[in-house]
């Protein structure tokens, strides 16, 4: 087949051929391939002039993913699967990712739990469980998890048992309600019971039963 016409339709390049079919590729392969108006073309460079629009586009979407914050490898292929990338492109601009650097789930992980600690302020328990749903493996989880200064732990389940005492304070009386609301709570929020019980000591409401 030969190649009828080209025109330049956004940052694509539409290939019309002299069978009438016609199909589209990024600007970028265009250039990068030499493509010339009235030379023949094989089916096999089509495909490879679509592959290679396909994972240069595929990039793309990777980058602007990456440039409102970082990602594990698992969230980044599960948004670019949303674009209906093949997984044969999804991979490939994986690997290119992580061969340069710009994907790195240690360094995401210790990103998240950072500020899932700081803002948060969840306990282990949920930090395990949410690095395991993004995809972390347990081998990266645990190097950070050890870390971790313990008293950061303590002050926040501290801070948290504060707030939630203010919160129901003038809501509710009883004292044993109270406590079992406080330990609920944190329980959600990732913390262990021994440690939740080891920090209620520390408050009055924990000698009262």
């Amino acid at each position: 087949m030969k190649i009828l016409s080209l025109k330049r339709k956004g940052n694509n390049i539409l290939i019309t051929l002299d069978d009438n079919s016609d199909f589209l590729i990024d600007y970028r392969t265009f250039v990068d391939f030499r493509i010339h108006k009235d030379v023949e073309i094989s089916i096999e460079l089509m495909k490879l002039l679509s592959q290679e629009s396909s994972f240069v586009k595929c990039k793309d979407s990777a980058f602007r993913f990456l440039a409102r914050r970082l990602h594990s490898t698992k969230e980044l292929k599960l948004k670019l699967q949303k674009k209906n990338y093949s997984k044969e492109i999804i991979d490939k601009t994986i690997f290119h990712l992580n061969e340069q650097n710009y994907l790195n789930d240690e360094e995401f992980a210790l990103q998240f739990v950072k500020e899932k600690i700081s803002r948060g302020k969840i306990g282990i328990n949920k930090i395990v469980s949410e690095l395991k749903n993004k995809g972390i493996n347990n081998e990266i989880t645990q190097k950070i998890i050890s870390s971790i200064d313990n008293n950061t732990f303590n002050d926040n389940i501290n801070t948290l048992i504060k707030k939630k005492l203010n919160q129901l304070k003038n809501k509710e009386t009883d004292k044993r309600k109270i406590k079992q609301k406080i330990i609920s709570h944190l329980i959600s929020k990732g913390y262990d019971y021994d440690s939740i019980y080891n920090s209620l000591k520390n408050f009055d409401l924990a000698k009262e039963e």
